[in-house]
């Protein structure tokens, strides 16, 4: 088990992030290594796969914001233009 692991709750669904390229949105937008991603532009995020669908349609808005809750557990909102 991973800190990551340890971190959520046993049932907590979302998209976990395992990387962030430097000068990536995710960088940009403060997302971190073991943030995990639960809710993109009002639509929740379960796995990896809703992540991509949530993504593909807040972009096509042209108004997406991302919300995690971070390595500190308090949820946060990342805006992307």
């Amino acid at each position: 088990m991973t800190a990551a692991d340890e971190q959520w709750k046993q049932d907590q669904k979302g998209a976990l992030v395992e990387d962030v390229k430097s000068g990536s949105w995710a960088e940009l937008g403060a997302l971190y290594v073991g943030d995990l991603i639960v809710e993109v532009d009002g639509q929740p995020v379960t796995n990896v796969d809703s992540l991509h669908a949530a993504l593909d349609h807040a972009t096509a808005l042209k108004e997406p914001t991302v919300q995690d809750q971070g390595q500190t557990g308090h949820p946060h909102r990342v805006y992307r233009n």
